[in-house]
């Protein structure tokens, strides 16, 4: 169900990217068709539907909720996003990782996107509509690079690991 009381189709509800072999959605690489509105998700769910659809206890989502990584807020209306984060999390929490450990990934992703909004700002606030799609087409491109570059830090990181 919906935040509004309706029902959430079911492809929406169980976001293929979540729960697929890399791990995560790429909610950017959905944006791929240059409009604003693709960022935005069809999901919405309330606290109790995300908490069940990630199979959270009630501590976990706790404690996602007081490390920042979700909204606290009663009246919070969760998106496809905070549905990846929660299911993302509850694998962590599988491995025996606790909230206060993800919280890194919060402060990452907020990071990389003043340091993305450095480099389209210009573009992004000029009136012309062109202009507007070509800052959001570079926000998904850079994305897109961080993600390989990020992948490729980490494997070659964890080389001498396995």
């Amino acid at each position: 169900m919906d935040a509004n009381g309706g029902t959430v189709p079911a492809e929406a509800s169980t976001p293929p990217s979540a729960s697929g072999a890399s791990g995560g959605a790429d909610p950017t690489a959905e944006a791929s068709n240059g409009s604003a509105a693709a960022l935005l998700t069809s999901v919405q769910l309330d606290r109790d539907q995300l908490r069940s659809a990630a199979q959270l206890s009630e501590a976990e989502l706790k404690g996602l909720e007081d490390f920042g990584l979700l909204s606290s807020s009663d009246d919070t209306t969760y998106d496809e996003n905070d549905l990846v984060v929660a299911r993302s999390a509850k694998r962590f929490f599988d491995f025996g990782v606790e909230p206060r450990h993800l919280r890194m990934y919060k402060q990452f992703a907020e990071r990389e996107a003043a340091f993305f909004e450095q480099i389209v700002a210009p573009g992004a606030r000029r009136r012309d509509p062109a202009a507007h799609d070509q800052a959001l087409q570079s926000v998904n491109e850079l994305a897109t690079l961080s993600r390989q570059l990020k992948e490729a830090a980490l494997r070659s990181s964890l080389r001498e690991l396995l």
